[in-house]
């Protein structure tokens, strides 16, 4: 059997080391088929079209109908400052053909196979043909990855553009660049018009280049270079500010922050010090409509949008600084969710293999932990092995990813650097009351370029493996 493995490893090795550029093309080719199989099977399998969308998509939706119709980002009559402009637009071809989840379906499908592309020419740069080869694999067939090109919501437009301001971003590490600089900048400015979550990456890239900077006194020239990327970031992310400050009085670029942090991690706060259930204390906050919220808040009947988000935003922010520790391990438990959960729930809808209501949370809570587990096998079993498939699979990406940053951390420490300060942001400001797998999909290409990058020189000890073994049994064999 090791025999075996180490043959496998050998002839992977051997073509790792030989592909052409026709071989990149069959797994392109493969990747977009993979994405595209999924949709069509789902329609195969319950002909139901609207599990496609997400709780999210009419609140992307209606803006973009609105901006198709009289030109103007607003919804129910109102400037919409919840969500930016961004996939909105992308919503717009499809509205025009008059076959909306079709044609976006198609068009996320072309994105997230040019992300696989992207990732191999990022892994070409940073580690070579075999590593890059190995990267350009792993996301080709990561399961996030695949199953939100079929949704209608922000993931794979969102990552394309994250994975495009790495790519633009990292040859200016060693030589910057007016055009490299200029296209970073507005790769990660068109990723925030699409998530605004991705606001603030250019600050926390600029804190990685200024401190290498630093440290190598000889690089301080490309201080200059580091202040066009921030300024170009924050004039385009201001014009659309001064839009929402004079249309809807707030001052800000999304509304989206505040709300959350209200409805969600004040919720949260509350529900955990009072008891009653996180989905009760968001009713009486007034989360269902703003009928109800003015009725929870009579005071704010006359406040415009703008006044009412920044209230929520003060208020949401007062509740986390006043119970730091309570917040803290609602935090870390979302951060562990978002790390560790599968996303098999995703595939499950997608599929309805997964109950609508009671799902397994639920029956743990309910029932305890075997028995929940237990009866969730029984009667859902796609879902059971499913999950246990993906979690195998998640944890080799992060054993992998592991090994490859210990290697690009001797090989491209800058780079290394900007990427790990990647991950680490979008894990932690990513995480909260609600987070799930969705909110790990920025982060699966980082996960990927690093668990390639590692990839060759695994399989090549596993090649290696069998020799060593016996070299270690002869020695000991000599010694006695």
């Amino acid at each position: 059997m090791r025999n075996f493995a180490a043959r496998l490893s050998g002839l992977a090795l051997e073509y790792l080391s030989e592909h052409k550029r026709w071989q990149l093309g069959i797994l392109l080719t493969v990747a977009l088929l993979v994405r595209a199989v999924v949709p069509i099977a789902a329609l195969m399998l319950h002909h139901d079209s609207s599990v496609f969308g997400s709780g999210d998509t009419e609140s992307y939706l209606l803006p973009a109908q609105n901006l198709l119709s009289a030109g103007r980002f607003y919804t129910h009559g109102y400037p919409d400052i919840h969500r930016t402009p961004g996939y909105p637009l992308f919503l717009l071809p499809g509205l025009v053909v008059g076959h909306l989840t079709a044609t976006t379906i198609c068009l996320q499908i072309i994105l997230s196979t040019l992300t696989v592309f992207l990732i191999y020419r990022i892994g070409l740069r940073l580690a070579g043909p075999a590593a890059a080869f190995c990267c350009a694999v792993l996301y080709a067939f990561e399961p996030l990855s695949i199953i939100f090109a079929s949704l209608l919501i922000t993931e794979t437009v969102f990552a394309f553009f994250l994975v495009l301001f790495i790519y633009e971003a990292l040859p200016c590490i060693e030589k910057p660049t007016l055009g490299g600089v200029v296209a970073a900048s507005l790769a990660i400015t068109l990723a925030a018009y699409v998530r605004p979550i991705a606001s603030y990456v250019p600050f926390v890239v600029a804190a990685v280049l200024v401190t290498a900077a630093l440290v190598a006194h000889r690089e301080k020239w490309k201080l200059p270079y580091v202040a066009l990327f921030l300024a170009i970031h924050l004039v385009l992310l201001g014009a659309w500010s001064l839009r929402n400050y004079r249309q809807a009085g707030y001052a800000g670029f999304s509304s989206i922050g505040d709300d959350n942090m209200f409805f969600y991690q004040g919720a949260a706060i509350i529900s955990q010090k009072t008891g009653h259930s996180f989905a009760a204390v968001q009713s009486e906050l007034g989360m269902d409509s703003d009928e109800q919220y003015v009725t929870r808040h009579p005071e704010q009947a006359q406040w415009t949008k703008g006044q009412k988000m920044a209230f929520m935003g003060r208020m949401g922010r007062r509740l986390v600084l006043e119970n730091k520790r309570i917040y803290l391990g609602i935090h870390l438990r979302g951060m562990e969710m978002l790390m560790f959960d599968p996303g098999v729930i995703n595939w499950a809808k997608l599929f309805k293999r997964y109950p609508t209501l009671g799902g397994l949370r639920h029956r743990i809570f309910d029932k305890g932990i075997l028995a929940g587990i237990g009866e969730f096998r029984t009667q859902y079993p796609f879902t059971f092995y499913s999950m246990l498939l993906l979690g195998a699979l998640l944890v080799t990406h992060y054993v992998l990813a592991c090994m490859g940053f210990a290697v690009a951390w001797k090989q491209a420490k800058v780079a290394a650097a900007m990427m790990a300060a990647l991950f680490t942001y979008f894990v932690v400001l990513g995480a909260g009351p609600t987070a799930d797998a969705r909110f790990r999909h920025p982060v699966m290409p980082i996960i990927c370029l690093f668990a390639g990058w590692a990839l060759p020189k695994v399989l090549l000890s596993a090649r290696e493996l069998p020799k060593r073994t016996r070299q270690l049994v002869g020695s000991t064999v000599q010694g006695h």
